[in-house]
């Protein structure tokens, strides 16, 4: 939409401010990450903390976490916006309202994950020409067909 209405300069700022903020989150994020899993790792094995207990011991807490992530998934809030495991269609499932591409190939977006946007802030959708940006966007709008991918597929409207 900005590119539609010719904001690029006016979103500029905001956009490197925004991303200037997120990175020094991001960086304090990291050191205190760091200097938790430390201290987890000195009380937790009472020894002196080495360069080797330190990297082992980081790669089977990276392994945990990934673990117990995978494993119990919450619920999304119910103010959350966005999809899981979704496609959406130009037309209905049976193609009778005419929206089939010249080709007669019907047009499919496909979110096989998780995506979701936080309502209230300056959210970005970037890509290539041709990468299905303006799809995404109707998608948000409610202005194609929703089909599930699966048991745990939603889409979450605005």
């Amino acid at each position: 939409m900005i590119k539609i209405f010719g904001w690029e300069k006016c979103m500029l700022g905001k956009v490197s401010e925004a991303r200037d903020d997120e990175l020094r989150v991001l960086k304090k994020r990291q050191y205190m990450s760091m200097f938790g899993w430390a201290v987890k790792i000195t009380l937790a094995m009472k020894q002196a903390l080495t360069a080797s207990t330190v990297f082992s011991s980081l790669v089977v807490f990276e392994n945990l976490q990934r673990f117990i992530k995978a494993t119990y998934r919450a619920q999304p809030p119910p103010n959350e916006i966005g999809f899981q495991h979704a496609s959406f269609l130009w037309s209905g499932e049976n193609g009778s309202d005419g929206a089939a591409t010249p080709s007669g190939r019907r047009f499919m977006l496909r979110v096989e994950d998780k995506l979701s946007f936080e309502r209230g802030c300056l959210n970005l959708v970037t890509g290539p020409t041709g990468s299905e940006k303006a799809s995404l966007l109707l998608a948000l709008l409610g202005e194609t067909h929703f089909i599930p991918l699966g048991p745990s597929s939603y889409f979450l409207l605005p």
